[in-house]
């Protein structure tokens, strides 16, 4: 059993989860990853938006949008096909690596499939990406295109 519990965010956690976006800005983790005020959370927050609480305090979160693929805008899907678009999964760096990432990613995807979704996006800007593709391939993500700089 764990020790953590996943709940959908409330207006009342914005600030917490905030304060994870600036913590894991500041790791350096990702390329461009800047922190998010709780204003501009709560600007993407909606039904999708859930908390990961252990002894009060948040230590990770999720959330995704709903999207409508539009005429020849992504070559993976119909037009007209709805799909979640996962903006946000952060859990704090001491906590990572006990499955809570996993476990607020199959609430969101399960959320999403009782609103009738079952199409999800993901861009990451994870600098470490092969880890980060097997942790969403594990979850039946499959890669649609890369994009590299230089």
């Amino acid at each position: 059993m764990s020790d953590w519990l996943i709940r959908p965010g409330t207006d009342e956690d914005l600030h917490a989860t905030a304060d994870i976006t600036a913590a894991v800005a500041a790791e350096d983790i990702a390329t461009g990853l800047a922190a998010d005020s709780a204003e501009q959370l709560r600007a993407r927050c909606g039904p999708l938006f859930f908390v990961c609480e252990a002894a009060g305090r948040i230590i990770g979160f999720a959330n995704a949008t709903v999207g409508e693929s539009a005429p020849g805008e992504r070559a993976i899907w119909p037009s007209g096909a709805r799909f979640i678009d996962l903006t946000d999964l952060h859990v704090i760096a001491a906590e990572r690596g006990r499955g809570i990432g996993g476990a607020l990613l199959e609430t969101v995807l399960e959320a999403a499939k009782g609103m009738g979704i079952e199409r999800a996006l993901v861009y990451s800007a994870v600098k470490d990406h092969r880890r980060i593709t097997a942790f969403y391939e594990r979850y039946g993500f499959r890669m649609w295109f890369v994009e590299m700089y230089r």
